[in-house]
């Protein structure tokens, strides 16, 4: 029988949903526990977000509580499988006074350096969730994802959806596939090479899903937003990272942390904003 454990969690990356035909649409959330002595990561996977097993649909920087226990198909240290039905949001962290509450609970896990605190990491226990200080932003970069994977991605969301519509007609459809890809490349405040990273984060997906009704050009739209916005001159920004299950010597940009720098408190910046 599974140990369920009940933690509770700041909520501060929610990947894009993926799309398997055995177990469906599921979500990969990742944050820090708050019932833990000292703030820790944690991954929770498989998150159904939208459809039937959603207890409450949750969103980023929301505080939730939920039963876990350890992921057997995934031994890195931080992995979780939750169950979906004990999920409770008892708050929400917003952006008052330059994202401050937040601040509190990410800057104590920020690593100053890439090199030093993860490249060089091996073993079991090596860390597969990280916040890592940003150095140089040298590109940002969308790229148009081949044919014949958005095809596949189509083929498997209708078979899906066809599944479903046979218990629940009210369950949404299936995540729609998105055709393009982001990618950001920096360079670390310790290392002299640069490094590519895709990013995978809910959020830049929803955002051109709303913005392609807008304009044709959304996709350099939103490349343009984030570069000025979450990038820009007045963000203090950190990297939200996370390795990847099967080449873990392999990091993904799960989100981006991007705050008011201090002596720019007063601007209000606002989140981009999305619904699950």
């Amino acid at each position: 029988m599974p140990n369920w454990q009940r933690i509770k969690v700041l909520v501060t990356v929610t990947a894009y949903p993926s799309l398997s035909l055995r177990s469906g649409e599921s979500v990969c959330v990742a944050g820090i526990r708050l019932d833990t002595s000292e703030p820790a990561w944690v991954r929770l996977y498989p998150m159904d977000l939208r459809g039937s097993s959603a207890a409450v649909r949750i969103r980023k920087w929301d505080v939730i509580e939920v039963d876990v226990t350890p992921a057997l198909d995934d031994h890195r240290t931080e992995s979780r499988k939750p169950r979906m039905d004990t999920i409770e949001v008892v708050g929400h962290l917003g952006t008052d006074k330059g994202w401050a509450v937040r601040r509190s609970f990410v800057e104590p896990l920020i690593l100053p350096t890439y090199a030093k605190h993860l490249a060089a990491a091996a073993g079991p226990a090596r860390p597969s969730l990280a916040a890592v200080r940003f150095g140089e932003l040298l590109a940002l970069e969308v790229e148009k994802r081949a044919p014949a994977d958005l095809e596949k991605l189509q083929t498997k969301a209708e078979a899906i959806a066809n599944r479903l519509s046979l218990f629940d007609d009210a369950l949404p459809d299936p995540a729609e596939p998105i055709p393009w890809s982001w990618y950001v490349t920096v360079k670390w405040p310790d290392e002299g090479t640069s490094h590519r990273l895709k990013l995978i984060d809910w959020e830049i997906c929803q955002q051109w899903r709303r913005e392609r009704h807008k304009r044709a050009d959304a996709h350099a739209y939103i490349l343009e937003h984030w570069r000025s916005r979450v990038f820009g001159e007045k963000s203090d920004v950190t990297l939200f990272l996370g390795n990847q299950h099967r080449f873990q010597d392999q990091w993904l940009l799960l989100g981006v942390f991007w705050p008011p720098k201090r002596s720019e408190v007063d601007d209000g910046q606002a989140e981009l904003g999305f619904e699950l």
